[in-house]
């Protein structure tokens, strides 16, 4: 996780970075979800997965998951890694821990613009490393909410992350490369809290994981219906009762927490623009192209400081 670099206490005036350290929330559990061309949200709330299988064997000793959704539907699929503190927020310091739970009384354009993911493909074709390259730089921190369409779920003990990976015409073009090789690509991936002031930094790497031979066909079926109880609150309530019919598929083995993995260098230190979070890029020589502007980056203009 050192390698990758994130916002440091005096970032706003200096500009520099710092590496990333270690996760808050440690990856515990990876699915993958046969979607076919619907989407499922608010994946914890289902009584039949992790989060609630979680919950009864713990009882009233909870802690705190982080759930990622990543819903690619060209591939009929969602990616769902979740990320546990058995100590939820005890052990953190006490000003990030305070970030993490305003979180849930920020409205949605706020939180559109809190969640950063840094990626970095570790193995794959160079087609789409230089798909990559062009659309969003090496190792560049991307503000997810401005590139795609995302919800937000908060229950008791949890928060999700609804990624609509598709709705960015660059990130389908990535994927349709991807999707040629998907036993053969391995790539890892950072989340962060975006700090906006001097009180929210430096930056932490709230969780991480590294996904690679993802074998689709090794799909199961899961029941498990939606709770409805009053500690799951949506900050969208425009569920679809249609879209809860899926089939999981445990990719544990074939998914290694970040922070137990040796990375490769992300070259970023001090940068004179912002903290190098990057548009789209556009290159006639690129294997993606840049169809307007896909990732709005804090202020008006798409740019982040």
């Amino acid at each position: 996780m050192n390698n990758f670099k994130v916002r440091s206490k005096e970032y706003l005036t200096t500009k520099i970075k710092q590496p990333a350290g270690d996760v808050s929330f440690p990856l515990s559990h990876v699915d993958v979800v046969r979607t076919n061309t619907t989407l499922i949200h608010h994946i914890a709330s289902h009584d039949g997965e992790w989060v609630s299988k979680k919950r009864n064997a713990q009882g009233s000793d909870r802690g705190y998951t982080v759930v990622i959704n990543l819903q690619i539907r060209s591939l009929g699929v969602s990616v769902v890694s979740y990320h546990h503190r058995q100590t939820g927020f005890k052990g953190l310091e006490p000003w990030y821990a305070g970030l993490l739970k305003s979180l849930r009384n920020e409205t949605k354009s706020e939180l559109d613009g809190r969640f950063k993911l840094i990626t970095n493909l570790e193995k794959g074709p160079m087609l789409m490393r230089g798909a990559l390259k062009a659309a969003v730089g090496a190792n560049a921190p991307v503000v997810m909410g401005r590139a795609v369409n995302q919800r937000y779920y908060f229950g008791e003990d949890y928060m999700e992350i609804d990624v609509e990976v598709d709705t960015s015409m660059i990130a389908r073009a990535i994927l349709k490369i991807a999707s040629m090789f998907i036993r053969s690509v391995v790539v890892d991936m950072v989340w962060v809290v975006e700090g906006k002031n001097e009180n929210e930094l430096p930056e932490k790497a709230m969780c991480a994981v590294r996904l690679g031979d993802v074998q689709l066909s090794n799909a199961r079926s899961l029941e498990g219906s939606l709770q409805s109880t009053d500690e799951h609150r949506l900050s969208q309530k425009d569920l679809d009762e249609k879209e809860k019919e899926v089939v999981f598929a445990s990719q544990e083995k074939t998914v290694h927490a970040m922070s137990e993995m040796p990375l490769p260098n992300s070259e970023t230190g001090v940068d004179g623009d912002a903290d190098g979070t990057t548009e789209l890029s556009s290159s006639p020589e690129a294997a993606v192209r840049h169809a307007g502007t896909m990732i709005d980056r804090n202020g008006d203009d798409g740019r982040s400081d």
